[in-house]
């Protein structure tokens, strides 16, 4: 049975400043983006969440409520080089990892956890290695791709970790939105009673697909392990190169 470890990096645009010893970061400060024409929150850090700023709240609310914030606009170009510089660190954990942009890491650990001694300790020393990095984690380990992202995003603890074979039960309690799915679903689901992954197994699929479309019940399948949904390993980044051969050998620099 495959085994799969998610590494969920929920402030990874914080952490890329944290490692380059921003001093912004010692009060309240927070990475924004512009969405439909409006500025908005999209990570703050712990000295910003104490002063009433939140993920998605938009930037002049933010500063109303804390007036000492400081921002930046996100980088995506270069937090996505941040998070592929992790994805070959995890290297060192497996043979099999794929990027989960824009911040997370599906790792393929079948046969590697004993290495470790167990998958909990696997878990824990990961955190350990990423803490060593400056950067903050959440892990999850499950049968599947999409309950180990889910354990991860969504778990009562730094390592979720699911028994085999025992995927229902463990997703039961979580969320809806722990299925990946849009914002727009989760809220109609919601307005039907249905809050809990566990509230959708008691559902017909059948009944799920026509009320609230395939996605879903793909999803739902997905993640439980009915469909099959394996780790691909990303190949490397190339390496470009660029070189001159002459005629004759040069051994003076003013020649060269």
């Amino acid at each position: 049975m495959p085994r799969i470890l998610s590494i969920w990096l929920p402030q990874l645009p914080l952490d890329r400043l944290t490692r380059q010893g921003d001093t912004r970061l010692s009060g309240p400060f927070a990475m924004i983006a512009e969405e439909k024409n409006a500025w908005r929150v999209t990570h703050a850090n712990d000295a910003a969440l104490k002063g009433g700023v939140v993920a998605g709240q938009a930037l002049a609310d933010a500063r109303a409520i804390c007036p000492d914030l400081l921002t930046e606009p996100s980088d995506p170009v270069r937090e996505d080089l941040l998070l592929r510089a992790l994805w070959r660190w995890a290297d060192a954990l497996s043979p099999r990892v794929s990027l989960d942009a824009p911040d997370g890491l599906l790792l393929d650990i079948s046969g590697c956890a004993h290495l470790f001694g167990g998958e909990a300790e696997m878990g824990r020393e990961a955190l350990t290695r990423l803490g060593d990095l400056q950067i903050q984690a959440q892990i999850g380990i499950a049968d599947t791709k999409g309950g180990a992202k889910a354990l991860s995003r969504f778990g009562r603890q730094n390592v979720s970790i699911a028994p085999p074979g025992e995927m229902v039960s463990a997703l039961a309690e979580l969320p809806i939105a722990a299925l990946n799915l849009s914002h727009k679903m989760v809220s109609e689901l919601a307005r039907a009673g249905l809050t809990t992954i566990g509230h959708l197994y008691q559902q017909k699929s059948a009944e799920l697909a026509r009320r609230f479309g395939l996605s879903l019940t793909q999803a739902l399948q997905t993640a439980s392990g009915l469909t099959p949904d394996p780790v691909t390993p990303k190949a490397a980044d190339p390496t470009y190169a660029a070189r001159m051969t002459l005629p004759e050998p040069i051994g003076f620099l003013d020649d060269l």
